[in-house]
């Protein structure tokens, strides 16, 4: 009875965070529609430049942020307090990148090509915007993997997989830059590669947890005692 509780209980609570994140992504596209014709009904009646809307833009952004920094606050609660600020880090640099204007972004892009201390390739420039999307949640995977491999790594790739997804609708908040689908690939290849990563090096992997001598979980020990 007590683990029929608790099992319900999450459900409805995945059921819950499913509804708030498909109204936030609901939102963002109303208040920011796509240049797509056979989207247009998403597009919010006025013009977007209305004070109300231009509050409302600010306000889901804000929320979009604190949910991200949340997360990842939240998944890394166990690990050590190196490896939780340098998870906080990471999703802070990310976020900064997505949400940068086009102009600050080419010249950031400029200053790195400036002290980069080697040549690019000569079949071509090196594609900086992918290396940074793969670099970036490779580092995010790696870490968020280490710390939190109790929770399974397929509900860990879903989250990672989210946190993809979600990082490229924030663009829609940038005026001049979009989101793309290549970029969602380029994300999930860095998070394949940063469970792989764990995957090959046990000793990066946070220890288990005793388990009771008789194999019936903690929660019947102590409905019991």
């Amino acid at each position: 009875m007590y683990d029929h509780r608790v099992a319900e209980t999450g459900i409805r609570r995945h059921l819950a965070w499913t509804a708030v994140l498909l109204s936030l992504v609901l939102a963002t596209l109303w208040v920011n529609p796509p240049d797509d014709p056979g989207l247009g009904w998403l597009a919010p009646p006025g013009a977007i430049a209305d004070p109300w809307l231009s509050w409302l833009r600010w306000t889901l952004l804000a929320t979009w942020v604190t949910l991200i920094l949340g997360a990842g606050w939240w998944l890394t609660r166990p690990a050590r307090a190196l490896m939780r600020g340098l998870s906080l880090a990471t999703l802070a640099l990310l976020l900064t990148a997505l949400l940068l204007p086009p102009s600050a972004l080419a010249a950031l892009s400029a200053w790195l090509g400036d002290i980069v201390p080697f040549e690019p390739p000569r079949q071509g420039p090196v594609n900086t915007a992918a290396l940074g999307h793969f670099g970036l949640f490779l580092v995010i995977a790696t870490l968020v993997f280490a710390a939190r491999l109790d929770l399974g790594w397929w509900r860990l790739f879903g989250i990672l997989t989210g946190l993809a997804i979600i990082s490229e609708l924030l663009q829609f908040f940038v005026d001049g830059r979009h989101p793309s689908a290549l970029d969602v690939l380029i994300d999930l290849l860095g998070i394949l590669c940063g469970a792989l990563l764990i995957a090959s090096t046990p000793w990066l992997r946070p220890p288990r947890a005793p388990q009771p001598a008789d194999g019936r979980g903690l929660h019947r020990i102590e409905r019991g005692s």
